[in-house]
């Protein structure tokens, strides 16, 4: 049994050691490692950035012009959200616009889809007037058969009367449509 265990013990021993010819670089500093009580470096992550139609800090998050009953002219408390999509859409000329109008359910429906029009229309010529090319733009008139509150109550229609703006792509959930291939569905 001796005669076996020297044997076994050697290789074992050679196992162990490691057979490498590789030599030990020698140059190597260890000051590459952290030492203890050294921090190492911060791991860095890199989230996808937000764009900012979609930020809800950011103004191009919000989309709509709001309007008096029965006008189209656009009140001076919207022009810095216009401005700002002016500004997106100057800055990224492929991108592209839809601006649905709406009125509330008072009126006819030849009136409020002429109204709705209107109001579309005010937005798009304030934007074209301020730099955005008119290939950029698009409008529809929905009048009142997509209302944003169902009440029947001033709150409600004042709601209603608003003229939205919807990027190419991008489903709107407010007005409940997909605005795909630069495309109106409707």
């Amino acid at each position: 049994m001796k005669k076996l265990t020297i044997p076994l013990i050697t290789i074992i021993l050679l196992i162990v050691s490691g057979c490498t010819n590789t030599p030990i670089d020698s140059t190597s500093s260890q000051t590459d490692q952290p030492q203890l009580g050294q921090m190492a470096s911060p791991v860095t992550r890199n989230y996808p950035e937000v764009s900012p139609l979609k930020d809800p800090n950011n103004i191009l998050f919000k989309r709509a012009t709001y309007f008096d009953l029965d006008k189209y002219d656009i009140k001076e408390e919207y022009r810095p959200i216009i401005t700002a999509h002016v500004q997106y859409l100057v800055e990224h000329p492929k991108a592209s616009i839809v601006i649905t109008g709406h009125c509330d359910e008072r009126g006819s429906r030849k009136y409020n889809q002429m109204l709705g029009l209107k109001r579309a229309n005010a937005v798009k010529q304030l934007m074209i007037s301020m730099g955005v090319s008119e290939k950029q733009i698009k409008v529809i008139s929905l009048g009142k058969d997509k209302p944003n509150a169902r009440g029947h109550s001033e709150v409600s229609w004042a709601e209603n009367r608003r003229a939205v703006i919807s990027y190419a792509g991008e489903k709107n959930t407010a007005e409940g449509f997909l605005f795909l291939n630069k495309e109106s569905p409707y």
